[in-house]
């Protein structure tokens, strides 16, 4: 239950109708709120205590209550997956318009998703045009032709375990002679450990161009501001 869930269900919590739309939100911030008052209250007892009467209006202490038993609730683990890569690309879109001083309300005129795997994050694109306030969404899965993996060594390390390969690694690094063997990664002859390396995706133009964190996507935004669109902020 975050500041997302909440922001983004506003529309549902203040429609003027009781239909089942909103009445299911409801029900789910009751559900979220009622169980986590209960699982933290040995930790914050008064916060707890508050809360509890506030959702429930009687007089029964949240402190005599079972400790919630969540066992019976399935994990929807595709649908969480696919929200967590929704957030992180509306958090790109969001850092691109504030990297390039452009308001959230200035339209624009479409945002590319690349991708090499998509998931389902295209039954949520409503929810991403109004996040980012874009006209299109395009997506691409050709992710070679706007990023490229960066190896970066972690020589502290490293240097305690193959002091004497150093010197060859960074040169074989600097001509990006390196290769990706299942979980190894092999260089200059040797296998790095995992602390003693980072991939890092880097979009080939640092312009409208953000790496997911997950080094499996970029955001791109369309940043040309048309007359028509300008003319829409006003409005």
């Amino acid at each position: 239950l975050n500041n997302w869930y909440i922001r983004r269900s506003r529309a549902r919590f203040w429609s003027s109708e009781k239909n089942e739309d909103k009445i299911t939100g409801y029900n789910t911030l009751f559900t979220c709120l009622d169980k986590m008052s209960r699982a933290f209250a040995p930790l914050l007892p008064l916060l707890s205590e508050a809360i509890y009467q506030g959702l429930n209006g009687s007089e029964q202490s949240v402190h005599h209550e079972d400790y919630p038993d969540v066992s019976a609730i399935s994990a929807e683990v595709a649908l969480v997956r696919d929200m967590d890569k929704v957030l992180e690309i509306c958090q790109a879109g969001l850092f691109l318009r504030n990297a390039h001083n452009v308001r959230v309300r200035q339209p624009i005129a479409m945002v590319t998703i690349v991708m090499t795997d998509h998931g389902d994050i295209a039954k949520f694109e409503d929810l991403i045009k109004d996040e980012l306030n874009v006209k299109f969404i395009s997506y691409s899965k050709d992710l070679s032709n706007y990023a490229k993996l960066k190896l970066s060594i972690n020589f502290p390390i490293l240097g305690k375990r193959l002091p004497h390969r150093v010197k060859d690694i960074i040169a074989a690094n600097k001509n990006a002679e390196w290769k990706k063997n299942g979980d190894d990664l092999l260089i200059s002859g040797e296998v790095l450990e995992s602390q003693e390396y980072q991939l890092i995706l880097e979009p080939l133009s640092q312009v409208g161009t953000k790496a997911l964190s997950g080094n499996d996507g970029v955001v791109i935004l369309d940043l040309n501001i048309t007359p028509e669109l300008h003319m829409e902020e006003l409005a």
